[in-house]
C-alpha cells in the first residue's frame, strides 16, 4: 500500500482515534483474484471418461442393451468410432444376451460406449472369467491350444492335457500393422503375432478383436486372441 493512501485513510471522517484501527475499517479491500480456467479444466477432465476395458452382456435390441459385470441395471450402447466388422457382430448377437469385452467406458449411469471389440460370444466366458493379471490371451480353434500373457511370463499349452510350456515375458513390438513378440526359454523359442482384426470361431460362433499366430518348436499355431485387466 502507497503512503499516500495511509495518509488519506487517516484523516478521512470515518477513521477511529487509533490509526490501526483506521486503516482496518476504512482501507479498501484488495481486489478479489481474477477467475482462473484451471478449476473448469479440471472439472471437464474429471467428467472425460478414460478408454479402459469394459464387460458385462450384450443384447442387440432397443439400438444395443449392455449390463455391466456387477451391474444389475442395462445402459444404452454407444459407438462413435465402431469398427466395421464390431458394427456387424453386434448386429448378428440376436436378443439372447452375450458376453462382451470392449474397449470403452461407462458413462454416467445409463450408458456405455463402446469403441473397440475384444470378444463377444455365448461360450464359456462370463464375469467370473479371469481377466486379472492377463495382458492378453489366445486359442486355437482346431487344435484347441491355449496361451496366457501376464507381465511376467508367457504360457502356451499346445493341446488339451499337454504339460504347459512357460516362457520368460516379452513385450509386444510393432512391425507393422502386426504386433509381435519373440522370446526363449528352455522349450526353445517362442514368437507370438498379434493383429487386430475380426477373428471368427465357427464351432462357438464368438467373434474376438484380435487374430493370433504363434510360432514354436518348429510348428505354427493360429488362432484369436483377446485382451486382460492388466494392460490398463
Amino acid at each position: 500500500m502507497h503512503l499516500t493512501s495511509i495518509v488519506r485513510a487517516l484523516f478521512r471522517p470515518c477513521a477511529p482515534a487509533a490509526w490501526v484501527m483506521a486503516l482496518v475499517a476504512c482501507t479498501a479491500q484488495a481486489a478479489p483474484a481474477p477467475p482462473t480456467t484451471a478449476g473448469k479444466a479440471e472439472s471437464a477432465a474429471a467428467q472425460t471418461p478414460r478408454a479402459g476395458l469394459i464387460r458385462g452382456f450384450y443384447e442387440h435390441r432397443e439400438g444395443g442393451l449392455f449390463t455391466a459385470c456387477g451391474e444389475t441395471s442395462r445402459r444404452k450402447v454407444h459407438m462413435p468410432t465402431a469398427p466395421g466388422f464390431m458394427a456387424e457382430a453386434l448386429a448378428n448377437a440376436g436378443d439372447k444376451p452375450r458376453f462382451l469385452i470392449a474397449r470403452g467406458n461407462l458413462v454416467g449411469q445409463d450408458q456405455a460406449e463402446i469403441l473397440g471389440l475384444d470378444l463377444i460370444t455365448t461360450d464359456a466366458f462370463d464375469c467370473d472369467s479371469r481377466l486379472e493379471g492377463l495382458l492378453y490371451a489366445g486359442r486355437g480353434s482346431e487344435l484347441l491350444w491355449s496361451l496366457e500373457v501376464t507381465p511376467s511370463a508367457m504360457t502356451f499349452t499346445p493341446a488339451p492335457g499337454a504339460k504347459a510350456e512357460v516362457f520368460p515375458y516379452a513385450a509386444l513390438v510393432a512391425e507393422g500393422q502386426t504386433h509381435v513378440a519373440e522370446t526363449f526359454g528352455v522349450h526353445g523359442r517362442l514368437r507370438i503375432e498379434l493383429r487386430d482384426e475380426a477373428c471368427s470361431e465357427k464351432m462357438t460362433g464368438s467373434v474376438f478383436g484380435h487374430s493370433v499366430k504363434i510360432s514354436t518348436a518348429g510348428k505354427t499355431f493360429t488362432g484369436c486372441a483377446w485382451r486382460g485387466l492388466a494392460g490398463g
